[in-house]
């Protein structure tokens, strides 16, 4: 997040970049490698840790490397097949509208980056979405893709938002999978809903076994969590404080969104104690919604709860965690192991083998666990 305008370089910004990604070289490397090899990637880790900034940037390079398109769609706000269905549509539809409009398709040569909702940077091929008021949203959605340019990359950034019908879902993947293998598709998201489906299909599923690759980012370590604040606020003009830098990082954690709007809204004159105030209360309330959106996929969320509650006490060892959940040994394997290693929210400490304890990343997910409620699992 950016330090804006008085002649300073902007460096902080609101929303995700792909032009200046800081302090993820090795996992920008790795994802470009599978967009290469032509597989579909799963980006996955906790809220503003990085994983809409990593794919754009992975795939501007890549489009700009392979001369073909790359298009972004933030599918968040879609809680249903059809919503998602009629967003993508619609997208696809929007900037090549926009890219008609400005009279820029005039050679066959590629090279484009679509943000959502059809920013366009430059293009050269005409399109035409085969799209039909009266057809399914099946139909509708697998022909707007199919009739995208050859090597084509999507971003469907938060598409575990996507809860009904996922079984449509899953099986028009599959069947683009079949008749485009060309295309390349980036998920982010975190392990739950589309993606848990797409990681755990069986033989006689959707995807037929065949899930992404797993990119899993976890939060920076305390020294880039320190390097880029300082970066940003050099950049900025501001002064501050190291005691500031600390304590941001010590209330904030090291997940990059939110040092970044931390940074932001100090670059924008708010002082320290206001702008991490500010932060901490946003990253609380998005923090317990996400781990709400993980219990909601459990088969015994109630459980999963209790598991999570225990935790925002602080550290635990496996068994205090399974005689205060009451969770099987194996679920209890799996939730813990989906929590560090996919979600990134949890961190496993072990000293040995016979210390061995679990604890949230940060206090944002550990203040978060303390509001969960199984009265909202009964809502949903």
């Amino acid at each position: 997040m950016g330090c804006v305008g008085r002649g300073r370089e902007i460096f902080f910004t609101p929303k995700p970049r792909d032009d200046n990604l800081f302090g993820r070289n090795k996992e920008l490397e790795k994802l470009l490698s599978y967009l290469h090899d032509g597989v579909w990637v799963a980006v996955l880790g906790p809220r503003m840790v990085g994983k809409t900034s990593l794919a754009k940037s992975a795939v501007r390079r890549y489009v700009q490397d392979k001369n073909s398109m790359g298009i972004y769609i933030n599918v968040a706000s879609c809680g249903s097949f059809g919503e998602f269905s009629r967003k993508v549509v619609d997208s696809i539809e929007t900037a090549f509208k926009a890219m008609k409009s400005q009279r820029r398709l005039k050679s066959i040569s590629l090279g484009v980056y679509i943000s959502d909702p059809g920013g366009i940077l430059k293009t050269g091929i005409q399109f035409n979405v085969d799209f039909e008021r009266g057809r399914s949203a099946v139909r509708n959605f697998v022909s707007a893709v199919n009739s995208l340019p050859p090597d084509t990359v999507i971003i469907l950034d938060e598409i575990q938002e996507v809860r009904n019908r996922k079984d449509i879902l899953l099986r028009s993947l599959w069947e683009i999978y079949n008749e485009r293998p060309d295309l390349r598709i980036i998920f982010t998201g975190s392990y739950s809903g589309v993606l848990k489906a797409l990681f755990t299909a069986g033989k006689k599923e959707a995807m037929f076994g065949r899930p992404p690759e797993q990119l899993v980012l976890s939060p920076w370590p305390v020294k880039t969590a320190e390097e880029y604040l300082l970066k940003g606020f050099e950049k900025c003009g501001i002064e501050y404080g190291h005691s500031e830098i600390a304590d941001a990082i010590m209330t904030l954690g090291t997940l990059p969104g939110w040092l970044t709007l931390y940074g932001y809204k100090r670059c924008r004159g708010e002082p320290h104690e206001r702008a991490k105030r500010l932060v901490r209360d946003e990253a609380v309330l998005k923090a317990k919604k996400e781990l709400m959106n993980y219990v909601s996929t459990r088969t015994e969320p109630y459980k999963t709860i209790k598991l999570l509650k225990s935790l925002s006490e602080g550290p635990k060892r496996w068994s205090e965690l399974k005689a205060v959940s009451r969770l099987s040994e194996p679920a209890l394997s799996e939730v813990l192991e989906q929590l560090t290693e996919e979600l990134g929210v949890l961190k496993k400490n072990e000293l040995n083998r016979a210390n061995v304890t679990y604890e949230f990343v940060n206090e944002l997910y550990r203040e978060a666990a303390k509001y969960l409620s199984t009265a909202e699992i009964e809502k949903r």
